[in-house]
């Protein structure tokens, strides 16, 4: 099979972290990140920061690009309106410098990260064809997601495009900010996981390794696409404390608050099966693999 040359941003995220092995088995890779690691020859580094001006970006791409896997996000995306230009930089205008690259380099695949954030709230799974985008129950940081999927839809007719919604991506090696590893941290420390009713939010949370194999299965597809990605165990909070107190022998707290009514972040993958393939990792089996990755690493 001839060596596709494909270019990345995120590579140093998590998802990125799991991405990057199955890409550079068969590809030659570039990859775009503010701060590269050192000492890795199997990828060509770019050092450039998609948050600044981006024409300088230019000179260090392919002059063929086959493929581009747009991971990038905003480490901001909490801090609204304050931070909100660096949020739509790299979520929008990096989106369409990317996009109109691609375009002129000869790409045939763009895949788009994009999140779930972007459904409005519902009481029943998010299916890919019902987005509703009122600006009522949606924050910037999705919304700015929402936008870079209608730039990368616009790019449809000159190569195959996929907006790929990822549903609380978790695994080793995540930031200690997001979801999965704050509820680990709580029941480690005995700190109380607060929930909205008595047992919290629904979700079907992804593994990484299954979301990195999305993506491959993505870089295939033809035509135009937004698919969810999430996992096959729908679950709540309450029972993602429950699963993590057992990996960690330690008993959850939770603070329930009844007056409030629990919301759900249930992701279809009906479509995700059909087009990109069944998730492997169960949430229990996911849960116990972070946990004892946390125990490894506070005990260095």
């Amino acid at each position: 099979m001839e060596k596709k040359n494909i270019v990345i941003t995120g590579a140093t995220g998590l998802l990125g972290s799991y991405l990057l092995p199955l890409l550079t088995a068969d590809n030659d890779v570039w990859a775009i990140s503010q701060n590269p690691p050192e000492g890795d020859s199997s990828v060509s580094w770019i050092r450039y920061d998609l948050s600044g001006e981006l024409d300088g970006l230019r000179d260090h791409l392919p002059e063929q690009i086959d493929a581009v896997v747009h991971l990038a996000q905003s480490p901001h995306f909490r801090e609204f309106p304050q931070r909100a230009g660096h949020v739509f930089q790299v979520n929008v205008a990096s989106t369409q410098f990317l996009l109109q690259e691609a375009a002129e380099r000869g790409c045939r695949h763009f895949v788009n990260a994009s999140t779930g954030g972007v459904y409005d709230s519902a009481a029943t799974p998010f299916v890919e064809d019902d987005v509703r985008v009122t600006g009522k129950t949606i924050g910037f940081y999705p919304a700015s997601k929402q936008c870079g999927e209608l730039l990368v839809n616009a790019y449809g007719g000159l190569f195959n495009v996929v907006n790929l919604r990822f549903f609380f991506i978790y695994g080793r090696g995540q930031s200690e900010s997001m979801l999965i590893p704050r509820l680990v941290h709580s029941v480690q420390n005995g700190l109380p996981i607060t929930l909205q009713g008595n047992d919290g939010l629904s979700l079907n949370p992804v593994h990484a390794s299954d979301a990195s194999k999305a993506v491959i299965a993505a870089l295939e597809l033809e035509g135009t696409h937004s698919l969810n990605v999430a996992g096959e165990d729908v679950v709540t909070l309450r029972k993602v404390g429950e699963l993590i107190g057992i990996s960690l022998g330690k008993t959850p707290e939770f603070d329930a608050r009844q007056d409030q009514q629990a919301p759900s972040m249930e992701a279809d993958i009906t479509r995700m099966c059909q087009c990109l393939g069944r998730p492997q990792k169960g949430i229990s089996e996911g849960l116990a693999d972070y946990c004892n990755y946390y125990l490894e690493v506070k005990a260095n």
